[in-house]
């Protein structure tokens, strides 16, 4: 799969427009109600398929969705291309992909040049955010922080999860497109509420490889109230972890948005949104849902200037 850092590069070096020279097409469409279509399609240069177009078997194959191996085109232009290789080899592919950018960058104001360097960097830290949290697999470890039964950390992801706030304010963001860094903030606020919930009540012992917050209303002596009143918290903490999962899930959903609108505008076109497999639905979360922020809560985080100091960032 192209990854995001690739995507951002060949999007805005690109100009968002079709690479062939006859065309040269815009690839995005705003329709009149704001919804976004878009047409451009990532063509490889070498085929990553041993019976595709251009097929190389001595091309590294860990380079076959790299920047080098792809250019940005219409979907008309690139069923052409791949149809016809021999009209179109890696050489004529190559020298259309130069020859486009060439003329992009000479057609960018500074302003552009600044907003694009900015993307970039964007794209490179959203990649390593993505790396850091294993987001491929968010669906699944956000069900098990917040399971109906065993909330629970895999041993191997919970120093990423514990550490993710002091991680997050190491790196060096641009702070070109603000809502980015408030919304990387709040994920990582998110993230250490639901941890420090977590570890006054979790053990290390219940499940092999996790740390767990075990059933502590099983007790060794019966007393029938004692018993009542720990099953009683116990259910009331599974409903407190599932709230705090449910508000990283919303994080990261906020993330998706933002840089859909302001860095890249196909980001996780492929995957979608991140959803909470909740198995205890309740009234306002089925069973499997997009857990998202209302515009108001929304717009409240994008505003909040805590970040600056944070990130030690100047406005």
């Amino acid at each position: 799969m192209v990854g995001v850092v690739t995507r951002v590069a060949l999007w805005g070096r690109a100009g968002g427009r079709c690479n062939e020279p006859t065309c040269r097409r815009a690839l995005t469409y705003f329709g009149e109600g704001g919804d976004l279509a878009l047409t451009g399609e990532t063509c490889h240069i070498r085929s990553k398929r041993p019976d595709g177009p251009r097929y190389d078997p001595n091309y590294p194959t860990e380079l076959l969705d790299s920047y080098d191996n792809v250019l940005l085109m219409c979907g008309v232009h690139h069923k052409i291309v791949d149809t016809l290789p021999l009209e179109y080899p890696v050489e004529k592919l190559n020298k259309i992909k130069s020859e486009h950018e060439d003329w992009i960058i000479e057609s960018l104001s500074p302003s552009d040049k600044q907003d694009l360097r900015a993307k970039e960097e964007y794209a490179r830290l959203l990649n390593e955010v993505e790396i850091y949290l294993d987001l491929s697999n968010a669906d699944k470890w956000l069900n098990w922080l917040g399971h109906d039964q065993y909330p629970r950390i895999q041993k191997d992801f919970a120093n990423k999860l514990f550490d993710f706030s002091t991680w997050t304010v190491r790196q060096f963001w641009p702070n070109y497109f603000p809502e980015v860094e408030a919304a990387i903030l709040n994920l990582a606020q998110s993230i250490d509420d639901y941890t420090r919930y977590f570890v006054k009540y979790s053990h290390p012992r219940e499940i092999p490889d996790y740390y767990t917050i075990p059933k502590f209303y099983q007790i060794d002596e019966w007393n029938p109230e004692e018993y009542e009143r720990l099953s009683d918290k116990w259910h009331a903490v599974l409903d407190e972890t599932e709230k705090r999962t449910i508000e990283i899930a919303k994080a990261i959903n906020l993330i998706i948005k933002i840089v859909r609108k302001r860095v890249l505008v196909d980001y996780r076109k492929d995957e979608g949104w991140i959803v909470f497999h909740g198995v205890r639905a309740t009234k306002n979360l089925s069973a499997a849902s997009v857990p998202r922020y209302k515009k108001q809560k929304e717009d409240k985080i994008v505003s909040d200037k805590k970040y600056l100091s944070v990130f030690n960032v100047s406005e």
